[in-house]
């Protein structure tokens, strides 16, 4: 079982590096960035509105 386990882990070091398509990664990249936008516009208008609530 060893043998085998060590044979794997060789096999994925010979292999090339992972490659992904500078249009694809743009594309991603671009929808992280809007995602995370919005994510920080929510988080300001729930911090805001729970200070709005809270009178003190």
């Amino acid at each position: 079982m060893l043998e085998m386990f060590e044979k794997d882990d060789t096999d994925m070091q010979s292999s090339g590096p992972d490659f992904v398509p500078t249009a694809q990664y743009e594309s991603l990249r671009r929808e992280f960035e809007e995602l995370q936008e919005k994510y920080y516009r929510a988080q300001a208008s729930t911090e805001a509105s729970s200070i709005a609530e809270d009178p003190g």
